[in-house]
């Protein structure tokens, strides 16, 4: 089962641009960045930076997270692990997990030391 893709932050942008009856140029100037920023924001071909998210936050009257968490969730849906290199990792994880073990307990072992006032 293919996992559902999320949406771009950006859309959401685009929903409150036009419930507030403003165009990205309008934005642009409210938010102190360029118009070619805003469109790639809204366009979805640009992340939302934190700066970005909170200005927003203010000129829409929405908390910040709402736009960073979407931003996050994008990113998590869309930008997954590949899954050779997941298989790959964890044939070696498996495959090595003893040595790495004896390694860590020997080093333990010679660096454990207990330091005494003396």
């Amino acid at each position: 089962m293919t996992p559902k893709k999320t949406k771009h932050p950006g859309a959401l942008i685009a929903k409150h641009l036009n419930d507030a009856n403003l165009t990205m140029i309008d934005l642009a100037f409210l938010l102190e960045k360029s118009y070619g920023i805003v469109y790639a924001v809204v366009r979805g071909e640009r992340a939302i930076s934190l700066d970005f998210a909170q200005k927003c936050a203010v000129i829409f009257g929405v908390p910040p997270q709402t736009y960073l968490h979407a931003q996050t969730n994008y990113n998590l849906s869309n930008n997954r692990l590949d899954p050779v290199f997941k298989k790959n990792i964890e044939q070696r994880y498996f495959k090595e997990l003893p040595r790495f073990q004896a390694l860590k307990s020997n080093r333990n072992k010679t660096c454990g030391r207990k330091w005494t006032n003396d």
